[in-house]
């Protein structure tokens, strides 16, 4: 009887400790999630491009389908593209270098300007719930 209320407390502080890791990665996600509400047009930007210039395949990997910084419209978008050139770089290749402009705001609507030596592009964003994401980009503007 002494082993099954030993293994019986055991199971209890295993389920605490289990709940009580839940709670606190549940608290890390929150406040990763309102620390992104701060980041302004540019911000997003900056850190969806440098990752996704990171990936060797981005679309063929599917790395658009659980990003936080993109619409659902544009999640859609990327997952339908069939061309072939990369969609947000609009060149073959992601370039070595490029360049961003300052964010132009307008009411819950902002674009980007995105420029390398073999394309040039705007990247349109959307305030949603408070958070700015990339809703399109339009190639050659």
């Amino acid at each position: 009887m002494d082993t099954v209320k030993k293994v019986s407390v055991i199971l209890i502080l295993f389920g605490v400790g289990i709940i009580i890791a839940g709670w606190t990665v549940a608290e890390n996600v929150s406040e990763q999630m309102n620390e992104k509400k701060k980041f302004t047009p540019e911000q997003v930007v900056v850190s969806f491009y440098g990752k996704w210039r990171s990936e060797n395949e981005p679309l063929a990997e599917g790395f658009h389908t659980f990003k936080t910084d993109i619409s659902e419209n544009f999640k859609i978008f990327l997952s339908e593209f069939s061309g072939d050139f990369d969609p947000v770089a609009c060149t073959d290749m992601f370039p070595s270098s490029y360049s961003l402009s300052t964010a132009m705001i307008e009411g819950d609507r902002a674009s980007v300007g995105f420029m390398s030596a073999s394309a040039k592009a705007v990247i349109n964003l959307k305030n949603i719930d408070h958070r700015w994401l990339i809703d399109s980009i339009i190639c050659g503007e």
